[in-house]
C-alpha cells in the first residue's frame, strides 16, 4: 500500500508517524511551514506580549502609561508593545481561521465518511483564500516593525523585559527568567 493510495482513517491509522508526516507534506505542502513560521510569534504573544500589555492596560491606557513609565518604559515603548500585541494577535487569529477553513474544506470534500487526504486538482484550495494574503501582509508588517523600530531603538528590549517583569509582579506572579 503506497502513501498516495491512503483513502480512509483506518488506512491512515496503520501508517507510521514518518509516513503520516510524508503524506501531510505531499498533500498539504503549505501547512507545516506555515504553522512553523507563526508558532514563535504566537508563543511570544501568549508568554510575553499579552502578559505585559494585559496587565499594564487592564485599568486603561492612562494608568498603563504611568505604570509603564514607573518601570522604565517610555510612552513610545508602550505604544510599541501595543502595536506588537495587535500584530501578533492578528497573526494568531488569521492562522486559526486558516486552520479552521482547511479543516472545514477537508471535512466537506468527502461526504462518505472517509478521510479526504488528497486535494483535488480542480477542487477548492485554501492556499488561494484571502486569509493567506492577510497572513503574508502581517508578516511584512512584523518585519517592518522589527527593522524600523526594534533594530533602531536602543534599550527597547530592556524596556520590554522590564514591562514583562512588572506585569508578573503586578499580577501577583513571580519573576521568571527571560
Amino acid at each position: 500500500e503506497t502513501i498516495q493510495s491512503v483513502k480512509s482513517a483506518k488506512q491512515l491509522s496503520k501508517l507510521s508517524k514518518k509516513e503520516k508526516l510524508k503524506l501531510l507534506k505531499v498533500n498539504h505542502p503549505e501547512l507545516l511551514p506555515l504553522v512553523q513560521h507563526f508558532s514563535s510569534p504566537i508563543q511570544e504573544l501568549s508568554e510575553t506580549t499579552m502578559v505585559a500589555a494585559g496587565t499594564l492596560l487592564k485599568d486603561g491606557v492612562a494608568k498603563g502609561t504611568q505604570e509603564a513609565e514607573a518601570v522604565g518604559a517610555t510612552p513610545a515603548g508602550l505604544q510599541y508593545l501595543i502595536t506588537k500585541c495587535m500584530l501578533q494577535a492578528s497573526k494568531a487569529l488569521n492562522l486559526s481561521l486558516y486552520l479552521l477553513l482547511k479543516a472545514d474544506l477537508e471535512s466537506t470534500t468527502n461526504l462518505d465518511g472517509g478521510m479526504p487526504l488528497v486535494e483535488d486538482e480542480d477542487g477548492d484550495d485554501i492556499r488561494n483564500h484571502p486569509v493567506m494574503d492577510r497572513l503574508n501582509q502581517l508578516s511584512q508588517l512584523t518585519d517592518k516593525l522589527q527593522e524600523g523600530v526594534e533594530e533602531k531603538t536602543p534599550g527597547l528590549k530592556d524596556q520590554m523585559n522590564s514591562l514583562v517583569k512588572a506585569a508578573a509582579l503586578m499580577s501577583g506572579g513571580g519573576l521568571s527568567s527571560g
